[in-house]
């Protein structure tokens, strides 16, 4: 009688995820090498304009009030400076002062 010696087979690789956000990812954005491609651009293009409009909103801004000529002068930023003193204009309009408190109301409750 001879002896059978079991020799184990050789393991196998962990498979691809297959679940959750890494494997709908893989099938849906890296599924074909057009969809990798695309999504490879997309992400670039909206990256360049987030760090564009960032540029803009917060690292050229003006923050401190100053005379208006500066804010116009700055044309690669923008001119918050008028926020502070404009936010009454800005949130209810021409909307009577002493009746603020129902447009402000109204926004808390459309917000909560």
């Amino acid at each position: 009688m001879t002896a059978d010696i079991h020799t184990p087979k050789p393991d196998r690789a962990a498979p691809l995820a297959t679940g959750g956000a890494l494997g709908w990812a893989r099938a849906n954005l890296f599924g074909t090498p057009a969809s990798a491609v695309t999504t490879v651009l997309l992400a670039v293009v909206l990256g360049w304009a987030a760090w564009r409009i960032a540029e803009w909103a917060i690292f050229n801004a003006i923050w401190e009030h100053v005379a208006p000529e500066v804010c116009k002068a700055n044309v690669g930023g923008a001119c918050w400076a008028f926020i502070g003193e404009k936010y009454r204009l800005i949130l209810f309009g021409r909307y009577p002062f002493g009746e603020h408190w129902r447009p402000l109301l109204a926004m808390f409750v459309l917000v909560a």
